[in-house]
């Protein structure tokens, strides 16, 4: 499986639950061609990601500019809460070098693969973040 002592290191973060971070970066492909692989792929953990990010962005902003209407805030955040922003997030922490996914699937369609699964896995990795802190 993954390793994920860099990451660990580049962050400077230890993570303690090491199947919910792999289980984050397994996507379905993977067990369609590993059936005896003993993790989910990361799908509801995404639905749970999709809202944990928001939820932290949310309360970031609300607490950082209390004068700010709610409209301007709800800008602010979905400026940041997009997937252009998420996908080069990912890029940046080289997410790319712990996704799990069925290679071949890769090769066909790398473009628009690279730019998805970069955009899951940051989402993906903050509910993990979220999680194993004891917030969920």
């Amino acid at each position: 499986m993954k390793d994920f002592s860099k990451l660990e290191k580049d962050l400077k973060l230890e993570f303690k639950d090491k199947d919910l971070l792999t289980q984050a970066f397994c996507h379905r492909s993977y067990l369609n061609e590993n059936s005896n692989f003993s993790l989910e792929h990361n799908e509801r953990l995404e639905f749970l990601g999709d809202a944990v990010l928001e939820l932290v962005v949310t309360k970031l902003l609300y607490l950082e500019y209390p004068k700010t209407s709610e409209g301007e805030l709800t800008a602010w955040r979905a400026a940041l809460v997009n997937a252009d922003s998420l996908a080069q997030a990912a890029r940046e922490l080289n997410f790319n070098d712990y996704l799990i996914f069925n290679y071949k699937i890769w090769f066909i369609y790398s473009y628009i693969l690279t730019f998805k699964f970069n955009l899951k896995s940051f989402i993906l990795f903050i509910f993990y973040l979220f999680f194993s802190k004891g917030y969920f």
